[in-house]
């Protein structure tokens, strides 16, 4: 069974995937204002959780350095396309 597919719309939805994975990565990493830092933070002891709430006040500060130092790119990258090449292999693209 054939089925086409507008490659506008199919490159569309391909950039919509890498996106999402992106923010997903992105919000999983253990700075403090973001989601990976509470889950981080379940897992230490208590006096490294008064840490890591201590450092809440600089994590956005931590953020952008890594971000404009592109230091960013080079930890994330490795993540975002291992995922990306998972999801369209489940999808059955490659």
């Amino acid at each position: 069974m054939n089925i086409y597919i507008n490659p506008y719309v199919a490159q569309f939805v391909l950039i919509l995937l890498q996106i999402n994975i992106i923010l997903a990565v992105f919000n999983l990493i253990p700075i403090p204002p973001l989601d990976g830092s509470k889950i981080l933070a379940g897992f230490l002891p208590e006096s490294a959780e008064n840490l890591m709430y201590n450092l809440e006040r600089y994590g956005f500060l931590i953020l952008m350095v890594l971000i404009f130092t592109g230091v960013f790119s080079k930890i994330i990258n490795p993540f975002v396309s291992g995922l990306y090449h998972i999801c369209l292999s489940i999808a059955g693209i490659i």
